[in-house]
């Protein structure tokens, strides 16, 4: 979703007057190519945080696909303990 959203919405921030916003587009970019590596390892919502309260109330409405609760938990339990799994965001 992200790279969608990134080529689409937010593709004139690669070419801004602004060096500043210039780098934290390529960072996105980045970031969201090493989420879609996890993604093609782990599967889609690998990285879903489930105990974010929109997930948390996704869940509770059955509004989750259960093999992105699978992949998100999977993820979670191999990955808890690194300190990037464990940051607010990130980018």
């Amino acid at each position: 979703m992200m790279a969608n959203v990134l080529k689409g919405n937010f593709s004139d921030l690669a070419t801004s007057a602004s060096k500043d916003v210039r780098a934290k587009y390529a960072r996105w970019q980045e970031v969201t190519r090493k989420w879609q590596v996890i993604e093609a390892e782990w599967g889609e919502g690998a990285l879903l945080k489930l105990n974010d309260p929109v997930f948390v109330d996704l869940r509770a409405k059955g509004l989750l696909n259960s093999d992105i609760i699978r992949n998100a938990e999977a993820y979670a339990a191999a990955h808890s303990g690194l300190p990037e799994f464990n940051t607010p965001s990130a980018l």
